[in-house]
């Protein structure tokens, strides 16, 4: 994708509209309208729209005035197939069209992301303290919401569009689709994907968000402020100051309640067990608490809680019992260190 050229820039929004965008260039087109000369760009062709009449019926000689500098613009390289099967009085129509919905899609998406009133989002999902739920959305997407969370959407979702609000903390897999991208509503953040996986997470009482990446590209967007997140990365909305902040780091273990992975690295045992306790909602108790000094490294994917309790136990030459919902660590304890 040339980020120089405004005319290949015009031919790849068309293309994205057109539907023939991948979501690789979607995602690319969203990091470059991040710059602030880009959007001056968008506002260019803007204007021009805003100067065509409402019904592209005739063409006056004002009319064409705009459309030649559009053609202009167009003109280099092969053009998508919409424009391709398409005369000139059909095209200005089609670029009214396909300029509106640059414009609000995707110009101004840095500000507001359009989405269902919240009068129209009459499906919910939720979870109580005890419990996670994994969900199949109507478009493939997959979603596992964590204790105490809930997602409210419109029926029409996954037709007309991708748009939910979350409450809580919930990981996402999107499935992709460049001419929909899946729009989540959480706080006074947006955040909008093409296809990805990443977990959201409303941090109480801090009201701070967080997002973390483990594939693609996620865009968190204010009022104020837009930054992407991409794999390996997570972004943190800072409710005090109302600011977005980025950082080279995710939490594999903070994401265990939906992916059911972990690793530990010279970890303290008691951190180790907040982890399994939030996966696996259980509570855990040391006879002595010094226990829980004990240092941890270790890998598990996909392993019940038994299994890693008796890895555990085995290793660091202690005795896991359960009693209800807690678990009780009693034991030597570990080697000095």
């Amino acid at each position: 994708m040339n980020h120089n050229d405004p005319t290949n820039k015009t031919d790849d929004i068309v293309k994205y509209l057109a539907g023939e965008a991948t979501p690789a260039e979607a995602m690319a087109l969203e990091d470059w309208l991040i710059d602030p000369a880009n959007a001056e760009e968008f506002e260019h062709v803007y204007q021009l729209w805003q100067r065509l009449p409402g019904a592209p019926v005739l063409l006056t000689p004002a009319v064409d005035g705009e459309w030649q500098e559009l053609q202009e613009r167009l003109r280099a390289g092969s053009k998508p197939s919409l424009l391709r099967r398409i005369g000139p009085r059909m095209a200005v129509a089609a670029s009214i069209g396909l300029l509106v919905i640059a414009t609000v899609g995707w110009w101004l998406s840095a500000r507001q992301v359009a989405a269902p009133s919240p009068n129209a989002l009459t499906e919910q999902q939720a979870t109580g303290a005890d419990n996670s739920k994994q969900i199949t959305m109507p478009d493939g997407s997959a979603i596992t919401l964590h204790h105490n969370s809930a997602i409210q959407y419109a029926g029409a979702f996954g037709t007309t569009h991708r748009h939910l609000q979350l409450q809580g903390e919930a990981f996402f897999e999107v499935v992709p689709d460049s001419t929909r991208p899946f729009t989540i509503r959480i706080a006074d953040v947006t955040i909008k994907v093409v296809g990805t996986a990443f977990n959201v997470k409303d941090i109480t009482p801090s009201g701070n968000i967080e997002v973390q990446v483990l594939s693609g590209v996620v865009n968190m967007i204010t009022d104020q402020q837009q930054i992407s997140v991409r794999k390996g990365q997570s972004g943190t909305y800072d409710a005090s100051r109302k600011s977005l902040r980025l950082s080279d780091t995710v939490d594999i273990n903070s994401m265990s309640y939906a992916t059911h992975s972990f690793e530990f690295d010279n970890v303290p045992l008691r951190e180790v067990y907040a982890s399994l306790g939030k996966t696996f909602n259980r509570q855990f108790r040391f006879e002595d608490p010094a226990t829980g000094d004990c240092r941890v490294t270790a890998r598990f994917d996909q392993r019940s809680l038994e299994y890693i309790l008796q890895i555990i136990d085995a290793t660091l030459n202690l005795h896991s019992s359960q009693q209800g919902n807690t678990i009780v660590i009693t034991g030597v304890g570990c080697p000095a260190h």
